[in-house]
């Protein structure tokens, strides 16, 4: 989708928004463009500057057209679907809103479509039948036993997706003072939990942010805890994400990931994720003739090896999965947690190992 403004009539404050905002939102390759142009000669240097400052290699194009248009010209703009009106004051991710007002069906990845984007929206979710739930309270059971035994005063949770963890958290998280960041790469999503839970209204201590698990943009130990569910299996590289976990987090975290001892049928191997890729957009329920989907399964020995490095984590195995086992996939699935959570629930966990919390 192009947009389109009047920087003339805007204002560069508004303009410094509209750009900044299309700068987080919008990146090389998704069919989007920005077109900056003016009525007279005021603030183009100033402009420029700013339009300078988008720029990257992966960044999406922004065009400035320095010379003014005269006035009889202007309907070349004026008509345009993309064209952002002046007069109205924006908020933070409007642009981002008014793309998926007006192209619903682009996406950035393959399963931000709208079906499975509705199955992963918390209140849609709380209206089916119990047993058809995707979010039930007791998933984060693990997460409140360990703010009540470690007392954070920060937590993030990866792949955050629309706020669902979030939304059975907050009240736990306002009554004890926690910083909460979320963090998913979604744009859609993101775009959601920022309109349910990042408003003028809401807690001022909640983020949520776009950011790849993989290279977390945040200093060591920058969270006292931190947890993901369901994420590790559909990022590349599923080590690089567990050493970013690790590092950004002070008392450790949770999470959960699928291994493969050896290679199977079927399986290829990929050297720069280290990991085996698995096609299941036949299987996985929610894709099944919209798109393809892979999960990616690190080696049995390199989990082991990494989980040696970092003192604070323990990993418990478990030998099975229904799902891979389905497939003629043998797996072993490996769950994380903080160290000295665990150490206090050792005789418990031989339960919690075939039913995992997270």
């Amino acid at each position: 989708m192009d947009f389109y403004l009047n920087v003339t009539v805007a204002g560069l404050e508004t303009t410094r928004q509209i750009c900044s905002d299309y700068g987080y939102w919008f990146r090389r390759g998704d069919e989007t463009s920005l077109t900056l142009f003016f009525t007279d000669r005021a603030l183009v240097s100033e402009v420029r500057r700013v339009v300078d400052d988008l720029k990257g290699p992966g960044s999406a194009p922004v065009h400035l057209i320095a010379d003014p248009v005269p006035f009889h010209e202007l309907h070349r703009f004026y008509r345009k679907k993309g064209l952002l009106n002046e007069w109205i004051p924006y908020r933070p991710g409007d642009l981002f809103r008014i793309h998926r007002l007006l192209e619903p069906n682009a996406g950035n990845q393959s399963y931000e479509t709208q079906p499975v984007s509705i199955q992963f929206d918390v209140r849609y979710d709380q209206t089916v039948p119990e047993k058809r739930r995707v979010y039930r309270r007791e998933q984060i059971a693990a997460i409140l036993d360990a703010i009540d035994h470690l007392h954070p005063t920060s937590l993030i949770d990866w792949g955050c997706g629309c706020g669902a963890n979030y939304s059975f958290l907050k009240d736990k998280l306002a009554q004890e003072g926690i910083r909460y960041q979320g963090l998913d790469t979604s744009r859609f999503l993101i775009s959601k939990a920022k309109d349910l839970y990042e408003t003028p209204e809401s807690d001022p201590r909640v983020r949520f942010d776009l950011g790849d698990a993989r290279r977390l943009p945040y200093p060591d130990h920058a969270f006292d805890l931190g947890f993901s569910e369901s994420l590790l299996p559909l990022v590349p590289n599923p080590l690089a994400a567990l050493t970013e976990m690790a590092r950004t987090t002070l008392f450790g975290f949770f999470s959960s990931l699928y291994t493969i001892a050896s290679h199977q049928p079927g399986l290829v191997y990929l050297q720069k994720e280290r990991a085996y890729a698995l096609d299941v957009g036949a299987t996985w329920k929610y894709r099944k003739g919209v798109s393809e989907q892979v999960f990616y399964l690190p080696k049995t020995a390199d989990v082991r090896a990494f989980a040696r490095k970092v003192p604070h984590i323990v990993t418990v195995e478990n030998k099975r999965h229904q799902f891979f086992d389905a497939l003629g996939i043998r797996t072993v699935s490996v769950f994380f947690y903080p160290k000295r959570w665990f150490d206090q629930r050792r005789a418990r966990f031989t339960l919690w190992n075939y039913q995992p919390l997270m």
